[in-house]
């Protein structure tokens, strides 16, 4: 990993924080969709990797942005530059980013940092919430309420610290997560480090969002799907790094 001082000399000022995933291996039965059962099953092995402790944050996203030259585009553009603006939500997940958006953001901070850097797949987003003990929630197995749930807006990355996976991954539930992985289904058998579909309509997202979402979203195995051009305000991603 880069010291400060490197990342200081490749010009990044935040980069997002880390915590490492240990190997293991889960059962996919049953993942649900909008709280549906999904009607194919899996077990998946996953290598071990780093997790953002966080979804990319606004801050994060920002210093891309400018440092790039990065053109800001499509549907929702000016909502994604008053956000940037907005410093008082240096903290809280970047949304209004499509899927190239986000693959750009990735590339960037490999090409800075030599290191890496991925939007995190489906089996990866599913495991980082689950863990091998196929856990309910990202937290656990009972339910909790996050005091960001049902407010049609985005809070800070590290509001709700009770909300942490025993790993250490923070800020979930805010937004719905993006993966890198198409929609669909894994193979109905033994997996290691699937990446789900290679090609398709839409892109798998995990999570729930504090718009609106019912607890059976925040339930580890949520999925939904959007379409990759999409600007979508309660949609953000997290990063990770081998």
């Amino acid at each position: 990993m880069l010291s400060v001082d490197l990342l200081r000399k490749a010009g990044i000022q935040h980069l997002p924080e880390l915590v490492r995933i240990e190997a293991g291996a889960l059962s996919v039965a049953g993942s649900l969709l909008f709280g549906k059962k999904k009607p194919n099953a899996a077990n998946i092995a996953m290598s071990g990797f780093y997790a953002g402790k966080y979804p990319v944050m606004v801050s994060e996203y920002r210093e891309f942005v400018e440092a790039a030259g990065y053109n800001i585009a499509g549907d929702n553009a000016d909502e994604l530059m008053a956000l940037l603006a907005d410093q008082n939500k240096d903290r809280h997940p970047v949304v209004f980013v499509n899927h190239a958006d986000r693959v750009a953001y990735a590339m960037w901070l490999r090409e800075k940092t030599g290191d890496n850097w991925f939007i995190l797949s489906a089996a990866q987003q599913e495991f980082i919430r689950r863990g091998s003990s196929g856990r309910a929630y990202p937290w656990g197995n009972d339910w909790r309420e996050a005091p960001y749930y049902n407010q049609d807006k985005t809070a800070s990355v590290d509001a709700w610290p009770e909300g942490t996976t025993p790993d250490g991954v923070s800020g979930l539930g805010i937004v719905w997560e993006a993966t890198r992985s198409y929609y669909g289904d894994y193979d109905e058998k033994i997996v290691k480090n699937p990446e789900g579909q290679k090609s398709g309509d839409d892109i798998e997202v995990r999570g729930g969002s504090a718009w609106g979402s019912r607890q059976v979203h925040f339930v580890g195995a949520c999925r939904s799907s959007v379409g990759p051009g999409g600007h979508y305000g309660g949609i953000g991603f997290r990063l990770g790094r081998t």
